[in-house]
């Protein structure tokens, strides 16, 4: 975000059954959103669609490889989950990348077992570059 400005990180559970709606690979059971969304400067259609292209960039020669999002979309993809991105120019971009949470029987580790979150939470970070 060149000239500042607001970056929110949410976290909530959300049902594969519902998420069918938007991905048709999604399956029974809870997965776990998290929500990255900035008030920056967008992109328009045309760079949203290639985003997760590797080598693909608007940086300039030098400024980046490209491979960020394209390295998230396959960690995201190996472990069963889903990702989709929103953005419109001069309004900024969410991100929602959707994990599927084990089951319990399925999640012991050690004699202990993974609990789902029992509260939405958010995290607020404001940018201020001098």
């Amino acid at each position: 975000m060149p000239a500042g400005g607001q970056l929110t990180v949410r976290t909530e559970t959300a049902d594969g059954r519902e998420l069918r709606t938007r991905f048709a690979e999604a399956t029974e059971g809870k997965y776990l959103k998290i929500e990255i969304t900035d008030t920056g400067v967008g992109m328009n259609e045309t760079v949203r669609s290639r985003i997760f292209e590797p080598f693909f960039t608007t940086k300039g020669v030098g400024e980046g490889s490209g491979l960020g999002l394209s390295m998230v979309y396959g960690i995201v993809k190996n472990h069963h989950g889903l990702i989709d991105v929103e953005s419109e120019v001069n309004h900024g971009t969410t991100l929602r990348v959707y994990s599927p949470v084990p089951r319990a029987e399925e999640s012991q580790v050690n004699g202990s077992t993974a609990k789902e979150p029992s509260e939405n939470k958010s995290i607020t970070v404001n940018e201020h570059w001098s």
